[in-house]
């Protein structure tokens, strides 16, 4: 009889393992490829965050299915396959924030860097022509950099305020790198400012003198 029932429910029970094969992509997918191409393309955060609300809508689907459901005269549990259902969804989630992490720790590293050889090529004491021409070519050089750099403070800042918020870790030194970036930026401008109008009245006061 307990045979005759199992054969009975069997039908049953592979048309219910069937209806939740609808998730196989989120172990089958080659994920980390996925995730990467996107963030390769240079998403705004706004799609990126489209992406995200997709995973949490998918975790609220989730947490929806029955912990157990009557399947004939038996009970099928769930909450096992509940559970590996949402560790996958949550490698997905921890895969996108690691790679836009380390695609903006790039983009961020790189304005820092910029900014800190700028600063010390301006510190060098103007003496003569030489040391003047030198101050124009570092001044040359930032404005070409300016638009591009510029351009990417705004989306440096989201992308960290998206990370923050769900709760990805970053170092301390690239937090701290993130958050005085604009100011730093701002900064050398000023610099650059100072710099251009002093060039320009000792090349008046040199071309006055010869």
């Amino acid at each position: 009889m307990m045979q005759t029932v199992v054969m009975q429910a069997k039908p049953k029970i592979t048309a219910l393992i069937h209806k939740y094969m609808v998730y196989a992509y989120l172990w089958r997918d080659e994920r980390e490829i996925e995730i990467k191409d996107f963030i390769d393309s240079q998403p705004v955060i706004t799609e990126t965050e489209a992406v995200m609300r997709k995973y949490n809508a998918l975790d609220d689907e989730l947490a929806e299915i029955p912990d157990t459901q009557r399947v004939g005269p038996m009970d099928v549990l769930s909450t096992e396959m509940k559970l590996g259902l949402t560790v996958e969804v949550k490698q997905w989630k921890y895969l996108l924030c690691k790679f836009l992490s380390e695609d903006y720790k790039v983009k961020s590293l790189t304005i820092a860097k910029f900014i800190e050889e700028c600063n010390k090529d301006l510190q060098t004491p103007i003496r003569d022509m030489n040391d003047i021409r030198f101050v124009m070519t570092v001044l040359e050089k930032i404005r070409d950099k300016y638009v591009d750099y510029e351009a990417l403070l705004t989306p440096i800042e989201e992308a960290y305020t998206f990370l923050s918020s769900h709760d990805f870790k970053v170092t301390e030194d690239e937090s701290n790198r993130a958050d005085t970036l604009r100011y730093n930026f701002n900064k050398l401008q000023t610099k650059v400012s100072h710099y251009s109008r002093y060039c320009i009245l000792s090349f008046d006061v040199a071309f006055v003198y010869l």
